[in-house]
């Protein structure tokens, strides 16, 4: 089995958006697997560790100091996350996976 992945797509107004990746059995959200950095009109595969459901997606709104504030996703291998907004206050309009809620990284 190889990594879970996904594809996840930049259509907001921001120049880059940060996305960072768990393996789904991830529930403590301290050691991301990946952290990526998309620009703007564009798409990037994404992976996490081996597991045969997905992965977990964190799209970034707000950031401080050494903190990321972001929504949270469950993505099925091979789905497309289509992220078209964000907004400082956590309101992150995407398409194609599952919300799960909100997760800070420090």
């Amino acid at each position: 089995m190889g990594a879970a992945n996904c594809k996840v797509v930049n259509q907001t107004p921001l120049d880059i958006l940060p996305v960072v990746t768990f393996n789904n059995a991830d529930v403590w959200y301290k050691y991301y697997n990946s952290h990526y950095k998309i620009s703007k009109n564009q798409s990037q595969n994404v992976e996490a560790a081996a597991d045969a459901w997905g992965l977990k997606v964190c799209v970034g709104y707000n950031s401080s100091g050494n903190s990321l504030q972001c929504k949270l996703f469950f993505c099925n291998n091979g789905n497309t996350l289509k992220v078209t907004s964000t907004s400082q206050n956590g309101n992150v309009q995407a398409t194609g996976c599952e919300r799960k809620g909100d997760v800070t990284i420090d």
